[in-house]
């Protein structure tokens, strides 16, 4: 894997990037990140800037500060088959912690190993699926328990950097949900299900376009840039448009699922209601 854009910004570096991502160690040949440093580790190392994040175990999204420096792992150590022969000039490793505003024992930790003139990232924990995968659950009313986990397994292929398999479950998620609102839709002369489902997409989003939330009808040609991403485009391509296309697939969500919540606080409320009238 290499460096995504000349211009990726430190925090994308060391937090957002899939783990393998590839840079050059020397930036000065015109991956001109921050002036004035000649290396990335340095700069991994000199960032300062507080980061927000979503803590595992507070389970809501806190401020993270990070450790002055980093930590380096650069120990000779010994070589158990050949006790005599010591394993010497092991290559530089660093590791880049935050702590959480809440608690300096919830943490996040980033890895970092020097090879010649690459740094590559090699680890991070929590992990991107960990840091989300609670936040799913919530999305179980809405799509079920088989479509929560192929959003997982988007985010999880994500976080290894696998950007063209991560675009195909986001289209799966997508066209569940537009065959979820036909079947929720109300017409008269409604036509059957096997027939919308042959429709293209863009008359299927037509046909319900009126039954369909604002955000999802705005953005509903995502359908055609995750189509373009999964038979036209590389794992670089992919990886650059995957954030805001992950975004999008989660704002889509959020707002089916407080139309969901709405209805419910409605109808508790009207239930509530009946309640009070039954005892007079």
């Amino acid at each position: 894997m290499t460096l995504l854009r000349s211009n990726l910004n430190i925090k994308e570096i060391i937090i957002d990037s899939p783990i393998y991502t590839k840079w050059d160690y020397n930036i000065d040949n015109g991956q001109n990140i921050i002036p004035r440093m000649s290396s990335l580790t340095s700069i991994i190392e000199e960032f300062k800037d507080r980061v927000e994040l979503y803590c595992v175990k507070c389970n809501e999204r806190r401020i993270f500060a990070p450790d002055e420096g980093v930590y380096k792992d650069t120990a000779t150590v010994k070589n158990i088959h050949f006790k005599n022969i010591p394993i010497i000039g092991n290559k530089e490793c660093l590791y880049k912690t935050y702590m959480c505003s809440f608690s300096e024992d919830h943490k996040y930790i980033f890895g970092f190993y020097v090879d010649d003139e690459k740094v590559i990232k090699i680890a991070e924990y929590p992990s991107k699926y960990d840091s989300i995968k609670e936040n799913f659950n919530l999305y179980n009313k809405i799509i079920g328990d088989e479509k929560v986990s192929e959003l997982a397994k988007a985010s999880q292929l994500e976080s290894f950097g696998y950007a063209i398999a991560s675009f195909l479950y986001y289209r799966r998620i997508f066209e569940y949900l537009v065959i979820l609102k036909f079947k929720e839709y109300k017409c008269e002369n409604k036509i059957d299900e096997d027939k919308y489902s042959h429709l293209k997409m863009k008359d299927k989003i037509d046909y319900i376009k009126e039954d369909l939330p604002e955000y999802f009808t705005n953005t509903s040609n995502i359908y055609s840039t995750l189509s373009n991403g999964i038979h036209n485009l590389n794992e670089t391509e992919c990886k650059k448009d995957l954030s805001v296309i992950r975004l999008i697939i989660i704002e889509i969500l959020d707002e089916l699922l407080e139309i969901k919540n709405r209805v419910i606080r409605k109808e508790n409320l009207k239930n509530e209601l009946n309640t009070i009238n039954s005892k007079k």
